[in-house]
């Protein structure tokens, strides 16, 4: 059951997808890193692998054995991005904030640091992932 506390989605634009498919749940405690773009205009896209799944996915997904969740985030209006290591394929916690003026997203594994502030976060896409 969801806390009262913010959602890392909540101000996100499109985070309705993740409240109707998921019934307002998505952890992103274990993601791994698919990809990460960084496009001319100021923006980041985030490609990641959910590993947690929610209790409450799809019926379609759960009939075809979704392993996982991908999820792809686009940072628009970038005003701070700061990116050492390599990402993908990194298994990790990002902590996300998704707010009505500024969001933010810091990881740091060790091995990798990214941190990047943005006026909008956008979640693009939500679709199974089938395989390992």
């Amino acid at each position: 059951m969801r806390n009262k506390e913010n959602m890392w989605f909540d101000n996100a634009i499109g985070c309705e997808k993740i409240k109707f498919m998921f019934n307002n749940e998505l952890s992103i405690n274990s993601v791994q890193v698919i990809d990460l773009i960084i496009e001319g205009n100021c923006n980041v896209i985030l490609k990641l692998k959910c590993l947690d799944m929610p209790d409450f996915i799809p019926k379609k997904w759960k009939e075809k054995q979704a392993s996982a969740i991908s999820l792809v985030l686009k940072f628009t209006d970038v005003s701070n991005l700061s990116i050492h290591g390599l990402l993908p394929g990194l298994t990790l916690t990002p902590s996300i904030v998704s707010g009505t003026q500024v969001s933010e997203i810091f990881i740091d594994t060790g091995q990798a640091r990214l941190h990047c502030t943005s006026r909008w976060l956008f979640i693009e896409d939500l679709s199974p992932y089938f395989g390992d």
